[in-house]
């Protein structure tokens, strides 16, 4: 039997415990500095040839090759690539009734006047609160690590001293709420099997006061489920009043299979050496290394551009310290070697990283040995990927307009006021500049009837769908032929009918 979770019962280790437990891939840490740019990570991230740390010459060796060391930050590439194609352009959203699906002239006039104002609070704050921006470092972070946390709250500045909200418009409670993208490790959103039921998870220090903040629903005496939230700061426990936000909680996940795998940091780091062996040729190739043998070491200046040097041999000495002679000097040049195993491996890496992150289109798109096919199949294989981050992008821009909103709506004394609307969110998929073969199959496949004509629009990168067809169904109108009046083509009414003889 699935053991239960009381939300009730959670100290602050248990939250600690339980968030720690959350599914992360195991290189979290390294993935993190990865993407902040420390690609050495204290030697960590060099993959070539090292000394045993237990020898003497371990930390001058490892110092020396951090000074040639030598990254490009492909990671960080990919997950914008993906980040870009995803929710490069502003999602779409709005509100639609609950009531059963039905043709938008046929909304009644209360109907059409609730989701104009829904969407006329929640659009300034949408903007205001940067919230594309928000989602944008939501779906980064989810590549990332495989899921991602959205909070909202209300900061301890927007509210009385006493914790109350005080009094006002939807639209100033509104004003009062931000979101924020938790930083990894400090929050979850975990399954009670139990109940199966979320609950959400939040722990920080502020203040150097330890707290948290356990989420969880449950059903009210008249049915409906509520949304509770307890606090614990330090020893102190607070219990809010429960919300009636349709069964939401005030953490929200986005989750999706992590775009950063193990594999995926094993090729960064054969890249990066790649790049520091290149680097280090292009150093002895531009300081060739001279070794002198059985020879004395010319003057000082003595080596340079016209410049004749003369190296004499080490004198040889008998037992008494008289010189008898003079060894042989020769001057040995150590060549750099050439630079194809390097360039070979680096593009080699390169390669294979945009393969394991489905993104093989980006390095084939302007190949001109690649064949259409190959390319098609690419980019196939990328929006695929990318349709795996659209359901959870889908979800969290519905919470996002829809959660804020009906707790505005409690908070100013109108619960429930919009609880006929569904929220309603769209990603506008950007896989990047296509081809004119590529806009040419799209055109026809519309012109075919396979694919519709919104879908087509997004697809050639219209960025406000809705706007364009609004115009050119104003156009189409505009341009449709006048009908003739009633009557003969005289225009005078009742023609055809014999006036009557006087």
């Amino acid at each position: 039997m699935p053991e239960r979770i009381d939300p009730l019962a959670l100290s602050h280790a248990q939250i600690a415990t339980l968030i720690a437990a959350a599914p992360a891939p195991a290189e979290a840490t390294r993935i993190a500095s990865y993407l902040a740019g420390d690609h050495w990570q204290g030697g960590a991230g060099w993959m070539g040839p090292r000394p045993p740390a237990s020898a003497p010459e371990f930390g001058a060796t490892m110092e020396l090759i951090k000074t040639a060391f030598v990254s490009k930050n492909v990671l960080t590439e990919v997950v914008a690539r993906h980040v870009a194609a995803t929710v490069g352009r502003e999602p779409a959203w709005a509100y639609t009734p609950l009531a059963p699906a039905r043709a938008s002239d046929d909304l009644t006039r209360a109907e059409t006047g609730l989701v104009a104002e829904a969407e006329a609070l929640v659009t300034p704050w949408w903007d205001v609160r940067d919230a594309a921006q928000l989602v944008q470092d939501a779906l980064s972070a989810t590549l990332a690590y495989g899921s991602a946390v959205l909070r909202l709250y209300l900061p301890p500045g927007r509210v009385a001293d006493d914790g109350t909200v005080p009094p006002g418009l939807a639209s100033a409670q509104l004003d009062r709420l931000f979101v924020e993208v938790c930083a990894r490790g400090t929050a979850a959103v975990i399954r009670d099997r139990h109940s199966e039921t979320d609950i959400g998870l939040y722990q920080v220090t502020d203040d150097k006061v330890l707290t948290s903040e356990v989420h969880y629903t449950a059903e009210g005496a008249d049915g409906r489920r509520l949304t509770f939230v307890r606090v614990l700061r330090g020893d102190l426990v607070l219990d809010y009043p429960p919300y009636d936000l349709g069964g939401a909680l005030l953490l929200h996940a986005l989750r999706r299979p992590a775009l950063i795998t193990a594999t995926l940091l094993q090729l960064q780091g054969l890249l990066n050496m790649g790049l520091t062996m290149l680097g280090r040729n292009v150093v002895q190739g531009g300081f060739l290394e001279r070794i002198i043998t059985n020879g004395l070491l010319p003057e000082v200046g003595g080596i340079g551009a016209g410049i004749t040097t003369s190296i004499m041999g080490e004198p040889l000495r008998d037992a008494t310290g008289a010189i008898t002679g003079y060894t042989s000097p020769g001057v040995v040049y150590r060549d750099p070697v050439p630079i194809d195993t390097f360039v070979g491996t680096k593009d080699a890496a390169y390669r294979a990283m945009l393969e394991e992150a489905h993104q093989l289109h980006a390095l084939i798109s302007g190949d001109a040995t690649a064949s259409g096919e190959s390319r098609k199949q690419a980019m196939a294989d990328f929006l695929a990927d990318v349709g795996l981050s659209v359901p959870a992008v889908v979800k969290a821009v519905r919470w996002l307009i829809g959660t804020p909103l009906t707790l505005a709506a409690l908070l100013a004394g109108q619960g429930g006021r919009y609880a006929t609307l569904r929220p309603e969110a769209q990603c506008r998929v950007d896989p990047g500049p296509l081809s004119g073969s590529d806009r040419a199959a799209l055109l026809a496949e519309y012109a075919a009837g396979v694919r519709s004509q919104e879908t087509t629009m997004a697809l050639l990168g219209v960025d406000d769908v809705g706007a364009e067809l609004a115009r050119l169904a104003a156009e189409a109108q505009d341009a449709a032929p006048v009908a003739p009046p009633p009557g003969n083509v005289t225009g005078r009414p009742d023609a055809t009918t014999e006036e009557p003889t006087p």
